[in-house]
């Protein structure tokens, strides 16, 4: 049985790292997604000394309070969904993220930070570095991707009041409908 009482945080910092071969290749994802703009990075004097080495951080909400909604475009079994994700709309998903992203950087202003970390990409100037909420905002606003994938977001119980779906996956309220993919939880 699946139980909604784990004990997970609001949120994870992801610690991504990547270097540079002598050719100007990286790993994987950054390789395919960002080959161009290093190709180009590496005709500006000095970008090759800071792009060698580089550490990443991401801002990951793991339990988002936010919540979207899948509606029927029409009748039609083929026509494509209308999906509105509402990324960032209950108050406590911005407080969340800013609580990390201020730890972050005390991380980022502490004696051995400051001995790993060198100059900050993002937010950057264009955000003030998100030194205020609201710089911090609009930095989100402007460059938050979806992560992963939505999953654990459909949930099982015995009726509608506090569930989406039965124990045999049919979803209550509709009939001949069931879901069955990593979104039960």
């Amino acid at each position: 049985m699946i139980k909604d009482t784990w004990d997970v945080p609001d949120m994870a910092p992801e610690v991504l790292t990547a270097s540079l071969n002598k050719r100007g290749s990286c790993w994987g994802a950054l390789r395919r997604v960002a080959a161009s703009l290093i190709s180009a990075a590496l005709v500006i004097p000095g970008a090759k000394s800071l792009l060698r080495q580089s550490v990443g951080v991401g801002l990951c909400l793991t339990g988002p309070r936010s919540r979207g909604e899948v509606k029927l475009l029409n009748k039609d079994p083929d026509a494509p969904p209308i999906i509105n994700p509402n990324y960032m709309t209950d108050e406590g998903d911005w407080e969340a993220l800013y609580s990390l992203f201020k730890r972050l950087k005390q991380a980022q202003a502490s004696e051995h930070g400051k001995k790993i970390i060198g100059m900050e990409l993002q937010p950057g100037p264009v955000y003030g570095y998100g030194k205020t909420e609201e710089k911090f905002r609009k930095w989100v606003r402007a460059c938050a991707l979806p992560y992963f994938h939505p999953c654990g977001s459909c949930r099982m119980g015995e009726g509608p009041e506090d569930s989406v779906v039965d124990s045999t996956l049919r979803v209550h309220g509709v009939s001949n409908l069931r879901v069955a993919d990593a979104s039960v939880a």
